[in-house]
């Protein structure tokens, strides 16, 4: 039938759905499954997605404590540039719980790198602020939403919502 039909993907996945009350907005996720990936991982990121978008959501993510998730790598290409290597391709990857890649820019890597579970989200965003790391007019809710992406991915860890194994 795969043949007949010419079919070159055929995906497999969950759709978990939650019905709510008031007017919070609609959460989402996605996610591929990685090393050792469960059902537990995936409720995990339904409960972690609708609390971000719950009122309060952005004052959680700026007030949060960042780590580096155990299994994740940092990949950094560097080219010739003015004959010097420069880096220029950044990607943070991790295949636990969740299978993700992150291309970013190197400030992020150099953020993310930063993360040790000890300063809060925002202070990360003050001293990216103060270093001219952040676009003009961006702004901290525009940043807990980087936060926000990143442990979505498994990328990063939140002490207060530990990711199932």
């Amino acid at each position: 039938m795969w043949e007949a039909t010419k079919t070159q993907y055929i995906f497999y996945g969950w759709v978990l759905i939650r019905r709510h009350e008031g007017g919070r907005p609609a959460a989402s996720g996605r996610a591929q499954a990685g090393k050792g990936f469960t059902g537990r991982a995936m409720e995990w990121l339904l409960e972690w997605e609708s609390a971000v978008c719950a009122p309060g959501g952005v004052a959680m993510l700026l007030g949060s404590r960042p780590a580096i998730s155990p299994g994740c790598e940092l990949r950094i290409v560097h080219r010739v540039r003015e004959g010097r290597f420069a880096g220029e391709e950044f990607t943070l990857e991790t295949a636990r719980p969740f299978d993700s890649t992150v291309q970013c820019e190197g400030w992020l890597a150099q953020m993310v790198s930063g993360c040790n579970g000890v300063k809060t989200w925002r202070q990360h965003f003050a001293e990216a602020e103060e270093a001219g790391m952040v676009a003009p007019g961006g702004t901290a809710e525009d940043f807990a939403q980087v936060l926000r992406s990143l442990v979505s991915a498994g990328i990063l860890r939140l002490a207060e919502w530990p990711v199932p194994e």
